[in-house]
């Protein structure tokens, strides 16, 4: 059985180390911006598939920079599911990983 955990005790400095996403915490933050309209202009524009592994089921809407708030076109790019988890582990990596992604595909700066 799972343990509940605290989420402002755990989870207040230190996001990348927290996991439980059916908290509160996680579903907070996202401006009225970030709509279904946005995800479907991402999502066509990068060929309706995952830019880490090509899967074209169960896509999501990635933050490269992590930063809710930034809807610039170049920090979203299309992850499945599975690889948007990923990417919430070595936020470092994936991070500097998807920016250059997106640098190589669109000639972005």
């Amino acid at each position: 059985m799972r343990k509940e955990i605290d989420m402002k005790e755990n989870c207040s400095e230190d996001l990348e180390n927290c996991f439980d996403w059916g908290k509160e915490i996680f579903k907070e933050s996202y401006p009225p911006d970030f709509n279904e309209g946005l995800k479907e202009e991402i999502k066509q524009r990068d060929g309706y598939e995952c830019q880490n592994c090509g899967a074209t089921e169960r896509l999501d809407i990635h933050h490269i920079d992590y930063n809710k708030g930034n809807l610039s076109p170049w920090n979203l790019i299309t992850l499945c599911k599975s690889c948007n988890m990923k990417a919430n582990h070595n936020k470092t990596y994936w991070k500097k990983f998807y920016q250059g992604i997106i640098k190589e595909i669109y000639s972005v700066g």
